[in-house]
């Protein structure tokens, strides 16, 4: 029999959706499962709306589910208050972490280490600035962590993740990031370990960063903290074709142990967001075609808020200076490496859908969703995979 390992990490607030596929892993039986929740994802579980997948979940008795106890108490949320929708059965699944800052990244390092005892890498894709979301304070913990355990790290920081590198930051009340980053680089240093930090140059320089093209590829920037290298996003993406586990504060790694490595791992990229109120839609798309140009097979999936890009004829005028979303999927729905589907529940819950002249786009059901996952994670050519969530 096959064997497979999946790890889910959730951290932000869960949409039904979202919950709702994730449980439709479990269709398949060789599929072991460990979830990690911290953050605002923690509410979840007390949450009646999410209990039935949850019971779902759990109730397949191939699930381990640790708990960020360090986040939880912030939240005034115990173990009791999480579960008390769930039955018996259902509790002796879910554990607390170690009550510590890094206690939770810990436990989860040691599930990837039990589970591939080969790893000496470990990653990490910020996609998110510092102060305004807890995400950075995630990003550096599983850094610190990964050194705790021994670990070489790598952080990857794509659209406002690039500020957690900004220089002479000073908050009054949060914890320093730049700070931190320093002082974990050093750790590392100090270890004999690496701990490597790129930063894509294009949303650098978009925000104030490396203004010239004398500082691309260098960690000397005076708007930058040492060590933080603005880089081409195709350096970024030369590490996504290697066998190290890359994680985000909302996404996925599996593993087939059944299969040796021939093509770089396979990447499940969930558009998530609008179009245009935010960049993570063109941050997914060209993150998905910048992959797919290295070889590495991308299904990029709109999925929940993701589907408003499919929906309507955009119209961007010339003083928009923004790239019109549709036209980008148009002129690479034929591209190598690259497949484009679109969630159906997530257009039937909002009452739209698609633009006719995006035909081509495939539509899922949770039931081909649920193939399309199944296939993949079972592909005979690779034997790792990432989900990503824009």
């Amino acid at each position: 029999m096959k064997s497979f390992y999946f790890f889910f990490l959730f951290s932000e607030t869960l949409s039904l959706e979202r919950i709702e596929l994730f449980s439709l892993l479990l269709h398949s039986s060789q599929i072991s499962l460990s979830i990690g929740i911290t953050g605002d994802a923690l509410y979840s579980l007390n949450d009646s709306r999410f209990t039935i997948y949850w019971k779902k979940i759990i109730n397949s008795q191939k699930c381990n589910i640790i708990l960020d106890q360090w986040e939880a108490e912030i939240r005034g949320l115990t173990l009791n208050s999480l579960t008390t929708n769930l039955s018996e059965d259902c509790r002796a699944y879910i554990q607390f972490s170690s009550r510590s800052p890094t206690g939770f990244w810990e436990a989860l390092i040691n599930h990837e280490m039990e589970n591939n005892s080969l790893v000496n890498y470990l990653g990490f894709l910020q996609m998110k600035g510092p102060y305004m979301d807890r995400s950075s304070v995630y990003a550096l913990r599983f850094l610190e962590a990964s050194l705790n355990k021994n670990i070489h790290a790598q952080l990857f920081c794509y659209l406002d993740g690039v500020h957690v590198g900004h220089v002479n930051q000073s908050p009054s009340e949060f914890e320093n990031i730049g700070e931190k980053l320093t002082s974990i680089t050093q750790q590392s240093s100090e270890s004999g370990l690496i701990m490597e930090t790129l930063a894509c140059s294009r949303c650098g320089i978009a925000r104030g960063y490396g203004d010239n093209q004398i500082h691309i590829n260098s960690s000397t920037s005076p708007t930058i903290i040492p060590g933080f290298k603005l880089c081409n996003l195709d350096e970024i993406i030369d590490k996504f074709e290697k066998d190290v586990p890359i994680y985000s504060s909302n996404g996925g790694v599996w593993y087939n142990f059944d299969t040796k490595a021939e093509s770089p791992p396979k990447i499940l990229l969930f558009i998530s967001h609008t179009p245009y109120q935010e960049e993570y839609t063109f941050g997914g798309l060209s993150f998905a075609m910048a992959c797919a140009n290295h070889g590495i097979q991308v299904s990029v999936i709109f999925i929940e808020d993701g589907v408003y890009t499919l929906y309507g004829q955009h119209q961007i005028h010339s003083n928009d200076h923004i790239f019109n979303m549709q036209e980008i999927i148009y002129v690479t729905y034929e591209m190598e490496n690259i497949d484009y589907y679109v969630y159906l529940p997530s257009l039937t819950i909002r009452n739209i859908s698609i633009n006719g002249l995006l035909d081509y786009i495939t539509p899922l059901s949770s039931k081909s969703l649920s193939v399309l996952m199944t296939n993949l994670i079972e592909s005979e050519n690779s034997n790792m995979g990432r989900i990503i969530f824009f």
